[in-house]
């Protein structure tokens, strides 16, 4: 069996493999890496035969290319052949892997994503699988006796619990990522725990004690042949004299740990009983549930950005953020993992009998309803926040306007429209705080009699930054949308007032644009318009190169509600917009400038269209006008929602 490996003369990620018994086991390690090493990463793979058998020295310099083998005659345990590889590697990245674990497709990536974003981490480790697929260990925690447990063991194949980023007492270096700089600060393994166990533990507290965090990523996973390289009896008796030197050597960070739960089984502790140690090596921050349709995801809609902006807001020590997704139970908790954000399954009856919250945020009138009474039998006293990202009420008003007043349709609007009006006012009247992200909609639930404190967040995203404005790179316009299974949106209205009114009057003079739609599993209708000047282009999980090659935005709304944040992100990545008054609403610019064209006539929207597909001066002008609106954001930065958070932890700790 012959294996290529993809090598950099100058890589990023050193990746070290120690070996010594068995060829079969390395084959499998190294293939893996064959097939999923990115090629987005510069990466070396250093592998060391470590008093290595013939068979397996003969097979590392025979079979494998594109590794760099080195052989010790000797073994030098765990933590001494692990220092002579890094005393090789070139990158400034470690990433230790054991030969006789295999990696996953997209396992490197969010390793090294988590430390980019995370400049005091010093490790993250991956999920860590059985070849069955069953969880091995989902990091680690830690008790004050020395003694350690995996998190998630025995979990099933495609459980998604423990999938979140997190703060972790350590992770068991099967595949771990370090940076160099910090191994090397603490002196790297310590070689008393010689030939192995406990090396991964002592180094994460040698880092802990330098100041130095350790993280944990699901997003990342490898499948592990456990303890494939000790005999059991010879491997008792090395943790039981190596957790003597844990004892030892860290007495005094050990008394910071709590007792190790009582009962278990093989696999450890019960599950239930291992959540304070886990959130120990959080910090303890304070639970924060948020309920509403979706996950926090952007492309998903406009409730979805703010309640992502929450998460990038409050980052992994800030509170534990826990989504109860009501409209999509399947969702998939991998896709927020990297906001550190803890995805909740099941009923909710029965997850808020078995945890317990600090603050409660409820999202979109139709939740309301049933989580309140679900709240008041198990979390009696948690404040509540409503999160009113529209007045729902007021969407119905606008989509009736459009109908001929004396319509059976329009008659049944105007109806839940009142019905959502009523609703509206009842749960702004339950709760103990509303955070709206318009102005005029938090000046009208302010004026509900007996409303709880509203508070404006404007819904900027401070981590977006404007794209580059060079025009080479432009061309076209874009429609960010979400779609539903319902049928008429304000999006799919949006939709065919664009194609059908407006389109027709851009395309004779501008016959080379295209229109790009964003946006998951469009209605078949609308896909079926797909054509050369429109393209859907699928749910897009990163909005930043569509920005960064569009020439405008449009926001064609004709009804809604709130402030649009599709429009309002478009400005912040530093993209013209045209816009309907609606698709305008909310977003509040100081004279003088325009970076928003506003125009509900058909005629006059494609017109302003055509000027800014045509025009270079005119681009550039309202260029200029987006980034002087963002000069003038900056001198008034408002309310954020862990300001709002944080007010609702105040208000429980004072009741």
């Amino acid at each position: 069996m012959s294996i290529i490996l993809r090598t950099s003369a100058e890589p990023r990620v050193s990746v070290l493999v120690l070996t010594q018994k068995d060829a079969g086991l390395l084959a499998g390690c190294l293939a893996s890496l064959g097939r999923h090493l990115p090629a987005s990463i510069p990466t070396e793979v250093l592998v060391l035969c470590n008093g290595a058998t013939p068979e397996v020295e003969a097979f590392a310099q025979r079979q494998v290319t594109g590794a760099r083998v080195f052989v010790s005659p000797v073994n030098l345990g765990f933590g001494g052949g692990n220092g002579r590889l890094v005393r090789e590697a070139r990158g400034e990245l470690l990433l230790l892997l054991n030969d006789d674990a295999e990696v996953e497709a997209g396992w490197l990536e969010p390793l090294v994503e988590t430390l980019d974003q995370h400049p005091t981490a010093a490790a993250v480790g991956s999920r860590i699988l059985f070849p069955d697929g069953r969880v091995q260990e989902a990091g680690s925690v830690l008790f004050d006796d020395g003694s350690t447990a995996p998190v998630g063991r025995g979990l099933p194949a495609g459980s998604g619990e423990y999938a979140y980023r997190r703060r972790a007492d350590f992770t068991s270096a099967n595949s771990l990522l370090l940076r160099k700089e910090a191994f090397e600060q603490v002196g790297g393994f310590d070689d008393a725990y010689y030939p192995a166990y406990y090396e991964d533990l002592d180094l994460a507290l040698a880092l802990r004690a330098a100041g130095w965090s350790w993280l944990y990523d699901g997003r990342s996973r490898i499948r592990h042949q456990e303890s494939s390289s000790t005999t059991t009896h010879y491997k008792h008796w090395l943790f039981a004299r190596n957790i003597e030197r844990v004892r030892s050597k860290w007495a005094e960070t050990l008394q910071g740990q709590l007792p190790r739960p009582a009962g278990g089984g093989p696999d450890g502790p019960e599950p239930a009983s291992l959540r304070p140690a886990i959130e120990l090596a959080r910090g303890n921050p304070p639970r924060v549930l948020i309920v509403d349709d979706m996950l926090p995801i952007p492309g998903l809609g406009a409730g979805a950005v703010l309640m992502h902006e929450l998460a990038v807001q409050a980052g992994l020590d800030r509170y534990a953020l826990t989504v109860f997704p009501t409209a999509h139970p399947g969702a998939d908790p991998a896709s927020v993992a990297g906001l550190g954000v803890e995805v909740a399954t099941g009923e909710l009856a029965e997850h808020l009998a078995e945890h317990r919250y600090d603050v409660v945020l409820v999202c979109r009138p139709g939740n309301y309803d049933p989580v309140a009474p679900l709240l008041a039998e198990h979390q009696p006293g948690v404040p509540v926040v409503y999160v009113a990202e529209a007045l729902f009420s007021a969407r119905l008003d606008r989509e009736a306007d459009l109908l001929p007043p004396d319509s059976r349709k329009a008659g049944k609007l105007r109806a839940q429209a009142e019905q959502t009006r009523a609703l509206e006012a009842r749960i702004v009247r339950s709760v103990d705080l509303v955070a709206a992200v318009s102005d005029v909609e938090a000046a009208q639930l302010r004026a509900v009699p007996g409303a709880a404190e509203v508070h404006l967040v404007p819904p900027r995203q401070p981590e977006l930054r404007p794209t580059a404005p060079a025009l080479e790179a432009r061309g076209g316009m874009a429609f960010v949308a979400s779609w539903t299974a319902r049928g008429h949106t304000p999006n799919s209205d949006a939709f065919w007032w664009l194609v059908r009114e407006v389109l027709p009057h851009v395309l004779p003079p501008v016959p080379w644009t295209r229109l790009r739609v964003t946006g998951a599993s469009p209605p078949p209708d609308i896909a079926a318009v797909a054509g050369p000047h429109v393209q859907l282009t699928g749910f897009l999980p990163d909005l930043a190169a569509l920005y960064a090659s569009t020439r405008v935005v449009v926001a064609p709304d004709r009804f809604g509600a709130g402030l649009k944040i599709k429009t309002l992100e478009a400005l912040q990545y530093g993209v013209p917009v045209i816009a309907t008054s609606i698709g305008a609403q909310g977003i509040e610019v100081p004279d003088g400038i325009t970076p928003i064209v506003v125009a509900d006539d058909p005629t006059e929207f494609a017109a302003a269209l055509i000027r800014l597909l045509t025009d270079n001066d005119e681009w550039h002008a309202r260029r200029a006008d987006v980034e002087a609106l963002h000069a003038w954001w900056q001198e008034r930065p408002g309310t954020t929602w862990t300001d709002v958070v944080d007010l609702a932890l105040s208000r429980k700790a004072a009741r």
